[in-house]
């Protein structure tokens, strides 16, 4: 397990130890990622368990996977946002590694830069049972550090190897880069990277010209993150327009989740999944970037390989975590994609704000897709 505060370099020391190992052993190499604002293998905002089969060089967003097998959404870029979900979520991909893992095998835990007050706490309880055989703690004398419990503990009851690395002790010239990447550009970047690939040239802009996949409202459910504070129901559909979500499923007996209620009770609508603590499986993201209101429909782009699809029930909105700018402001002013023809009822109040700016017909796509019956 890797500790340390923000910028220490824990990432880059987990993927050094992992390719190290490649060459060392023969034994199977996890990587459990537990840092949802940058993490190394997948778009921010979820936790994430994967095997190791090749090294890991360059830099995450150029090694960003379309679809995940073993990951949990938690659905913001810090745990401070929910400090219960965020140990559980961490805590079953932990077993999950257990229970499908060889003996022998190796687990390399990396952990969000979180280090004082709660955040140190929370370190505790992970060590505490996860038990690590050797702790990798990354100091620093610019940032803070973790002196929690947990690492006291193991020290003095020697039952693992802990090593206190020290960086930034040697000076260090005040302009080493020409430019700094903030954190957010990192996300942004780790985003990029994963939809990328869904363009059909190699230009951002070329994104509209992707071949959607057609979601029938039906088989969707909605879950929006509580740090993105109240949302009408109104407003669920203008939320998800032209957004990333997290393309997730639940099991209705067995994830504690609340009743299936439809928007404005109409049973023609997506349903709604209320809750802070909803166990999300996630199998990847996607932008959505169409609904069409009248025929019931997401228009989804997405890397997600087509036969994990049909498990996917639930569009998952986290906060802080959004389509990258650069998709949407490098292509050329038209027509929008659609328009809809309102309704009677309650769910006319809807239409209204999906911000209709054009009278023509919808011009259909080429090609329509269904991933979901």
């Amino acid at each position: 397990m890797l500790t340390g505060g923000k910028g220490v370099g824990k990432s880059t020391s987990a993927r050094y130890i992992a390719n190290s190992l490649l060459l060392k052993t023969h034994a199977p190499i996890y990587f459990l990622d537990a840092d949802v604002g940058q993490s190394e293998a997948n778009p921010p905002g979820c936790v994430s368990l994967f095997c190791i089969e090749s090294p890991m060089l360059g830099v995450p967003f150029c090694n960003q996977r379309g679809t995940f097998t073993n990951s949990f959404f938690f659905g913001d870029i810090s745990p401070s946002g929910n400090l219960e979900l965020y140990f559980r979520l961490v805590v079953k991909l932990y077993e999950q590694f257990i229970a499908m893992s060889f003996p022998g095998s190796v687990l390399i835990v990396n952990t969000a830069g979180w280090v004082e007050d709660d955040g140190a706490k929370l370190l505790d309880r992970l060590i505490a049972k996860m038990e690590p055989d050797c702790l990798f703690n990354i100091v620093s004398k610019e940032e803070p550090n973790y002196q929690g419990d947990g690492i006291k503990e193991l020290q003095e009851n020697e039952r693992a190897f802990v090593i206190n690395h020290a960086v930034n002790f040697i000076p260090r010239p005040s302009k080493s880069l020409p430019f700094t990447l903030t954190p957010a550009a990192l996300r942004n970047l780790l985003t990029m990277g994963y939809i990328a690939p869904l363009c059909p040239t190699p230009s951002l802009g070329s994104l509209n010209k992707a071949a959607p996949y057609a979601v029938p409202f039906s088989r969707i459910s909605i879950y929006v993150n509580p740090g993105l504070d109240f949302v009408p129901e109104t407003h669920l559909l203008a939320l998800l327009n032209c957004s990333l979500v997290a393309l997730c499923s639940v099991r209705w007996e067995n994830d504690e989740v609340k009743g299936k209620q439809h928007i404005l009770n109409d049973e023609t609508m997506p349903g709604m999944i209320e809750g802070d603590s909803v166990v999300l499986r996630c199998v990847g993201f996607g932008v959505i970037r169409a609904i069409d209101l009248d025929e019931r429909l997401f228009y989804v782009l997405t890397p997600v390989a087509d036969q994990v699809l049909n498990e996917v029930n639930v569009f998952a909105k986290g906060a802080n975590i959004d389509i990258p700018s650069a998709f949407l402001v490098q292509r050329a002013s038209r027509e929008a994609p659609y328009v809809v023809n309102c309704r009677g009822g309650p769910s006319n109040e809807m239409y209204s704000e999906l911000a209709l700016i054009s009278c023509y017909k919808r011009t259909k796509f080429s090609r329509k897709p269904t991933f979901l019956d």
